[in-house]
């Protein structure tokens, strides 16, 4: 108990009580908008008889309509929280398609390092119907509204209390929250923190909104796979055959977290200028 004091006084020293409480206030006035618009929304539906079990564009357009309503409610918040609202970026530069493809093979890689455990607790993750609405709000419409609010907005409200980097985790871990079963959440985690180093780096949201709608394309198609009965490693032709590709995705993403981590390790040992100009404007 002593040890684990000691570990929580040395994290939180830096912060001092008054920024621990306004990054405590952020986390709950999430939360709570999170369920706000969750609810709100949901009740609309069941008021005017919208169905979203079977029906995939009720469950599109109640899911897109919940999305929206967060993002529309978090801006609200941070502008009377923070006293403003700055770009999440729009710049044409972001898009760079060596990056892209960078980005793509870092997030598969990711997603088959994790396949284990996915495959080892067996979670049923399925919670939708399947149809071309639900294809188009999974792996089109939900990315742009997700990454406007967890790399957008919420980056933009937590680096005003911490480093840039701890804004990034923490963005991450309520990223994942936001998706449910562990297995779930997992892979959204790690995906987040990819997903945010790209948006960092290239000060534009227009590149993990890309990235976003790549992976969320490959998950899509191997979520839709898994419901038959098959999983990641009934992909390949052997045993020895995922082995290799698990390999070379352990290296990738070891290779590809070395650099993130040196990356935002610079940026939080930069002086206060210079870490302005590294974060969106």
């Amino acid at each position: 108990m002593k040890f684990t004091y000691l570990c929580l006084k040395f994290v939180l020293r830096p912060f001092g009580m008054k920024r621990l409480l306004r990054i405590t206030l952020h986390i709950v006035a999430f939360v709570a908008i999170s369920f706000v618009a969750s609810f709100g929304v949901s009740t609309i539906a069941r008021t005017i008889g919208i169905s979203t079990v079977d029906n995939d564009l009720c469950f599109a357009l109640v899911n897109v309509s919940i999305s929206l309503t967060l993002l529309l409610l978090l801006m609200a918040y941070e502008r009377v929280a923070c006293g403003e609202l700055p770009s999440v970026g729009w710049r044409g530069a972001g898009f760079n398609p060596t990056k892209v493809l960078m980005g793509v093979i870092l997030l598969v890689a990711a997603s088959v390092a994790t396949s284990p455990l996915s495959e080892w607790l067996d979670t049923d993750i399925r919670t939708f119907p399947e149809g071309e609405w639900t294809l188009i709000m999974a792996v089109v419409v939900a990315p742009i509204l997700e990454e406007l609010i967890f790399r957008g907005r919420l980056i933009s409200i937590f680096r005003r209390e911490m480093p840039l980097s701890l804004a990034v985790v923490l963005s991450s871990l309520m990223f994942a929250a936001a998706h449910g079963s562990f297995v779930v959440a997992l892979d959204a985690f790690v995906a987040g923190l990819i997903l945010s180093y790209f948006y960092i780096s290239t000060r534009s949201i227009i590149m993990p909104i890309i990235l976003h709608i790549c992976n969320n394309a490959v998950a899509y198609s191997l979520t839709v796979l898994s419901y038959r009965g098959e999983g990641i490693t009934d992909l390949f032709s052997s045993s020895s055959s995922f082995l290799i590709v698990y390999a070379v995705s352990l290296v990738v993403v070891a290779l590809g977290f070395g650099h993130i981590i040196r990356f935002f390790f610079k940026i939080d040992t930069t002086h206060k200028e210079d870490l302005e100009n590294a974060v969106i404007e």
